[in-house]
């Protein structure tokens, strides 16, 4: 019989309210039969006991679906605590303090390869900057990335050039727009021509974009999977076929916690098929992709302790139709004063990132509230 522990072991209401206020991650270790120990890990949801609770056990039945037979939970059952009072109110005091007064903006920073310095990139209070790639073409250095307006809280995907000088990416223009969200819009060559991979998980599509006329005009020219929620999507060539490595979120899964791959001969007309063994990694601190694969190096995302936290070096041992393996190589330190990064990409001789830093200006803490009411307004008229 496979057990399962999750957190320390405690009972399950109390692992559900510990992890939603103090824990990095909350861990679902397997033990099967042979004594075997499996990792799976969950980002806990931060602002309530109650989608925790769903996040938790709909993590179980995944698991239980996975192992195709019953699990037999070591954790003692749902139970009051005499601390349940106690974490309601930290909960909710938490949460309302840092909405208000502690709001986070995505922004962009850069820095040349022989220095340790990280520069801001000039950044609009009201707009999300976030996974930057870098294209560096007739001496100059192209930046994709998402751009996000606050007031319409739809992503879609902007590219500009980069003023090393002033700190600033200038002559930008929206290159890719839908009437749903966009994002890491990673960008490959497939027989010497460009094309995009933006994240489409709000189309359930995976979709592939060819550079018609660099560096503006873009076109969709195939989905490349359908009906899949996957986020941020890398593609790579090896010894004649081509891995697709994304994220789903399924059942018990959220986007952080798996990295599924996928393989085909010809990305521009095969179809993409399910590798044995799928998902490859199971780790929250690991998983999601958070750059472009060079010199097979993964760039991975830590989503423990709270979403894009940092990113990961990963080395990649073995990447095959049978199997995939890699090992952790190092993560990259928080410049001063931010909260997390979750895209990091080089081109020549600028590495770029995106930050979250905490933006206290008097606008941008009018312009949380004003959301914050907005948000609650919509709540409550449902």
């Amino acid at each position: 019989m496979v057990s399962l522990k999750i957190g320390s072991g405690r009972s399950l209401s109390l692992e559900i309210m510990l992890s939603t206020i103090f824990y990095d991650s909350l861990l679902f270790e397997i033990t099967d039969d042979n004594g075997e120990k499996i990792n799976y890990s969950l980002l806990p949801n931060r602002i309530s006991f109650k989608k925790n609770k769903i996040l938790v056990d709909s993590k179980i039945c995944m698991l239980q679906e996975r192992y195709g037979y019953k699990i037999n939970i070591r954790n003692p059952s749902y139970s009051r605590s005499i601390f349940t009072p106690l974490l309601y109110a930290i909960l909710f005091f938490k949460t309302l303090f840092t909405k208000i007064f502690i709001p986070s903006q995505w922004i962009l920073a850069f820095k040349e390869k022989s220095t340790d310095k990280w520069s801001k990139i000039k950044f609009d209070n009201n707009e999300l900057m976030a996974d930057p790639f870098i294209y560096y073409h007739n001496s100059k250095y192209y930046v994709l990335y998402e751009a996000l307006n606050y007031d319409t809280d739809k992503g879609y995907i902007s590219i500009g050039t980069l003023d090393v000088k002033n700190k600033e990416i200038i002559d930008n223009h929206i290159i890719i727009e839908e009437n749903y969200h966009l994002s890491y819009p990673f960008i490959l060559k497939i027989n010497d021509e460009l094309y995009i991979i933006p994240e489409s998980s709000y189309n359930n599509t995976i979709d592939l974009y060819k550079c018609i006329e660099f560096p503006y005009k873009w076109e969709k020219i195939r989905t490349l999977i359908d009906n899949i929620s996957a986020v941020d999507t890398n593609l790579i060539n090896k010894n004649g076929l081509w891995y697709l490595l994304t994220s789903e979120k399924k059942m018990g899964v959220s986007f952080g916690d798996e990295l599924s791959l996928y393989v085909t001969d010809d990305p521009l007309s095969g179809t993409f098929l399910p590798v044995i063994g799928n998902p490859v990694v199971h780790d929250i601190s690991k998983s999601r992709n958070a750059g472009e694969i060079l010199n097979n190096i993964r760039v991975s995302q830590d989503c423990s302790k709270r979403y894009g936290y940092r990113v990961n070096f990963m080395e990649i041992n073995e990447l095959s139709e049978n199997n995939y393996s890699e090992r952790y190589i190092k993560s990259l330190k928080l410049p001063f004063g931010t909260i997390a990064m979750h895209t990091y990409n080089s081109a020549e001789n600028i590495e770029i990132v995106d930050l979250k830093i905490i933006n206290i200006s008097p606008y941008f803490l009018y312009r949380n509230l004003c959301r914050i009411i907005k948000k609650l307004k919509t709540k409550i008229l449902k």
